[in-house]
């Protein structure tokens, strides 16, 4: 039987850095790090979405905004309960975004996946 994990708080923070000479957003979830090492994770899997219209630099456009803030608000909807998934990082970078999600076995994460 899985330990109760204590309630994470966002904490999220934004850095700046650079992917292949693109720039890179990171996203980062410090609220994680009270459950880092603890053991109520032991899985890490990524949802990755090419940008079909973007901008010059390689980051989102004003044209994709509204379908991408849809699929996080899902994404956050089926991945972040702090039960047996935590989305604790988000990239953007050179064409493309990415969500890097902690889970544990308990979860069935292809089905979520299929669901969004």
């Amino acid at each position: 039987m899985p330990k109760k994990m204590p309630e994470i708080k966002d904490d999220w923070v934004i850095g700046t850095s650079e992917h292949q000479g693109k720039p890179m957003i990171i996203r980062r979830n410090f609220g994680v790090k009270k459950i880092k090492g603890k053991g109520y994770f032991n899985l890490c899997s990524g949802i990755s979405f090419k940008l079909l219209i973007q901008t010059q630099n390689g980051l989102q456009s004003k044209e994709e905004n509204e379908y991408l803030n849809t699929l996080e608000n899902k994404i956050f909807e089926y991945f972040d309960n702090n039960k047996n998934f935590v989305v604790t990082v988000i990239l953007s970078t050179s064409g493309f975004k990415e969500y890097i999600i902690y889970h544990n076995e308990e979860c069935n994460f292809i089905q979520h996946f299929n669901n969004l």
